[in-house]
């Protein structure tokens, strides 16, 4: 039987937003609340999430999402700023959003769609383009988190390209996850 793996699908970022977004990463750990920061390396747009798959369905995988793929261009988001996730109530995460006029929220309806043949459910939840920075582990320090998140809530990080989705392998530790490429799907076939 072959050795399960998991997976997900994700848009890359370039240096310059890694960049700015770590340095508002930086800024926003200093206020110690209980939370995880994404290592800056590790941060990407999150497409569709597998769970686990046989590693020997990878180039199937593949296969079946450049297909799914081939009718979505590439295209060019604008990322509008860094806030709670869902919200400063129940705020799970602390997160980039991009407008990208619903472009990765398609792409990702098209990937489910194409994922099912391999035994993965669609997730059954709307879809909003974000960038995990942080995830939240505690309530200490979480009131004045989301307060401090009020000033990053619109400010610009510039444009983010997307030319291409990642399946990436997802391994996790004591440490944090380690993520590794398999598999370069370009949009537009």
């Amino acid at each position: 039987m072959s050795r399960l793996i998991r997976a997900f699908f994700a848009a890359e970022i370039d240096d310059r937003l890694r960049r700015e977004l770590s340095a508002a990463m930086a800024d926003l750990e200093r206020l110690g609340a209980a939370a995880k920061w994404v290592e800056p390396g590790n941060l990407h747009w999150t497409v569709k999430f597998l769970g686990d798959v046989p590693m020997t369905s990878v180039g199937e995988i593949a296969a079946a999402a450049e297909e799914a793929l081939a009718g979505h261009e590439p295209f060019t988001g604008t990322v509008t700023g860094v806030g709670p996730f869902p919200d400063a109530r129940r705020m799970r995460m602390v997160a980039a959003r991009m407008d990208d006029g619903g472009r990765l929220a398609s792409i990702r309806d098209d990937l489910e769609l194409a994922m099912e043949d391999f035994g993965v459910p669609p997730d059954g939840r709307g879809f909003k383009a974000h960038l995990t920075m942080a995830r939240i582990k505690g309530s200490r320090g979480v009131r004045e988190l989301a307060e401090a998140l009020e000033a990053w809530r619109d400010r610009g990080f510039g444009q983010c390209r997307v030319e291409e989705l990642v399946l990436f392998m997802s391994e996790l530790s004591r440490s944090g996850p380690t993520y590794t490429a398999l598999a370069r799907v370009p949009l537009g076939g």
